[in-house]
């Protein structure tokens, strides 16, 4: 059983961004196995609104893909990344998702992110503060949740980021936001599709070793 259900998001006008992110995708050890392609079909409209919609039409198109081959995980991507080249070897080995930890939503991205006070980071994890939650560039959720997420994304507002980490800490509030470290992917963008501040990872290191 494939336990992960890869996804990407771009949209029309975003190709030369869009291939330098699948050249780095395919320099990983997923070998041949890519991510399945949405692209966003809408061209108007405020992007603060456009590209939660956008979201929601990918989580909906993910989840009938994770049912056709009972993937239980569906990792969720945008399309301006740099990947770490053993990113399947350092996700599938992870512990929060080896031991079965993840009860919502991961993310294997870090823009620097505060940790849950009083928590104690783990060597390849910690608990990330769900009311300063941001950051959709590569996020694993679990098929409960992502069905949980469809039914309910209108009962909360902001980007898909902050509604995720609202729908997780409100109806599963014991569950940890697992945030993988260090970063297995890197924000590559120049410029915000929705005029916010840009963002990097300061600890992607693609010479990491997943044993260390």
């Amino acid at each position: 059983m494939p336990p992960v259900s890869l996804h990407l998001l771009s949209a029309p006008g975003r190709e030369a961004v869009l291939a330098g992110t699948l050249a780095s995708w395919a320099a990983t050890d997923w070998g041949e196995t890519r991510p399945r392609l949405h692209l966003d079909a809408a061209t108007t409209g405020p992007a603060h609104a456009r590209i939660p919609a956008a979201w929601l039409a990918m989580l909906r198109a993910a989840l009938a893909d994770a049912d056709a081959d009972h993937a239980p995980h569906l990792l969720l991507l945008e399309d301006d990344l740099a990947f770490h080249p053993r990113l399947r070897a350092a996700l599938l080995g992870w512990p929060p998702l080896h031991e079965g930890r993840i009860a919502t939503l991961a993310s294997l991205y870090n823009p620097g992110l505060p940790r849950v006070a009083g928590t104690t980071p783990e060597a390849r994890a910690f608990a990330a503060a769900p009311l300063r939650f941001t950051g959709a560039q590569a996020l694993l959720l679990t098929r409960p949740f992502a069905r949980h997420v469809v039914a309910e994304w209108e009962s909360v507002g902001g980007m898909q980021s902050q509604r995720l980490a609202q729908l997780s800490a409100r109806d599963f509030p014991a569950a940890p936001l697992w945030v993988h470290r260090p970063s297995l992917v890197q924000h590559t963008a120049t410029h915000s599709a929705w005029s916010a501040p840009l963002h990097r990872a300061p600890d992607f290191n693609p010479a990491w070793l997943p044993s260390a």
